[in-house]
């Protein structure tokens, strides 16, 4: 379900692993004298802040039960709220809809509903011709070495929790593909800076 280039839900991961990748495929288009063109975005809202819908579209994509939608819509149903303000807490009110901040699901929430944008870029990468695709140079000459010689990558997007990465060879492809990406991600309430 997790695309390979999502390293969000993977313990332990830093900032300098997505800099060390970076790193790796810039030295690997400098040896291939190709031009590499990377748009970075942040989130600014957290991960609780996204809309409920894309943790259930994501849920329904992968053929999972209904029973998770269920229990997470009956988890944010009626949830009390204080604020504490100067003067002490306000009286309690109810909201629906929201997951509660801090909550244990928000990360898996944000990571199950930022794959999908992640594999409907990947869908979208293959009709176009200006995608980077990422081998060995065994796999280029045809002379394989080691399994993995017949591998290839073709990243559309490089995320790790609230950073992501588009990077291709054509800026005319990656500001399309930054298009498609926006208009995904409001989609769910992301708010996103370039």
């Amino acid at each position: 379900m997790i695309p390979q280039t999502q390293v969000a839900a993977q313990p332990g991961t830093q900032a300098c692993d997505l800099l060390s990748f970076i790193s790796q495929v810039e030295t690997w288009a400098a040896r291939w004298n190709l031009p590499l063109y990377i748009l970075q975005h942040d989130q600014k809202k957290g991960f609780d802040m996204l809309q409920p819908q894309g943790f259930y579209d994501a849920i329904t994509a992968y053929g999972l039960p209904q029973s998770i939608i269920d229990l997470d819509r009956s988890s944010q149903m009626d949830v009390p709220y204080r604020i504490k303000m100067a003067y002490g807490f306000t009286d309690n009110f109810s909201i629906d809809g929201v997951t509660k901040q801090g909550g244990s699901l928000s990360p898996l929430k944000c990571v199950l509903t930022t794959s999908l944008c992640n594999h409907w870029l990947s869908d979208l990468h293959s009709s176009f011709t200006g995608t980077l695709q990422i081998s060995s140079t065994n796999h280029i000459h045809q002379t394989p070495h080691t399994p993995q010689d017949n591998c290839t990558l073709q990243p559309s997007m490089i995320e790790a929790m609230d950073d992501s990465l588009l990077l291709y060879p054509s800026l005319p492809t990656l500001l399309t593909m930054s298009q498609h990406a926006e208009r995904f991600q409001a989609t769910y309430g992301w708010e996103t800076e370039w």
